[in-house]
């Protein structure tokens, strides 16, 4: 997301000539653009070393910006069970599988005779686009990744 941080110089009065240009010598070509209602852009890249460049942006062209990811477009959650996560906190799970992508861990718990009992599932969110099929917890465990 490039939002500009001065609003005597908003991003949609800057030509789409010039727009592509700045882009193309900070990232190169962008997979997608999209100018949103609020005047920032949304733009989408397809390496990791083009969206690297763009958050060490400031300004385009003499256009100062703010450049973020987007909060949910570059995120995914996934559901995970195993009777493996029984003794296992949430911290843990984030701490051990961040490796393999993932931002935050939620138990689930149920209710029994009105008290919350954890059970051994998680909402796992992800710091991927795509879901991945499953966790390698061990060298030996495999855990099956179930869309959220």
């Amino acid at each position: 997301m490039v939002h500009a941080t001065d609003t005597d110089k908003p991003l949609d009065k800057l030509s789409v000539f010039v727009l592509s240009k700045i882009l193309n010598s900070v990232a190169g070509e962008p997979k997608n653009l999209k100018r949103l209602r609020s005047g920032d852009l949304l733009i989408e890249v397809d390496r990791k070393s083009h969206a690297e460049n763009l958050l060490l942006c400031t300004k385009f062209l003499d256009t100062p910006v703010d450049i973020q990811p987007h909060k949910s477009l570059n995120s995914c959650k996934g559901v995970v069970r195993s009777p493996e996560f029984a003794h296992v906190s949430e911290q843990e799970v984030i701490e051990q599988l961040e490796p393999q992508g993932v931002a935050d861990a939620r138990r689930i718990n149920r209710k029994v005779n009105g008290q919350l009992v954890p059970t051994n599932t998680f909402i796992l969110t992800f710091n991927l686009t795509e879901l991945p099929k499953e966790l390698k917890l061990t060298r030996w465990l495999l855990v099956t990744v179930d869309p959220y």
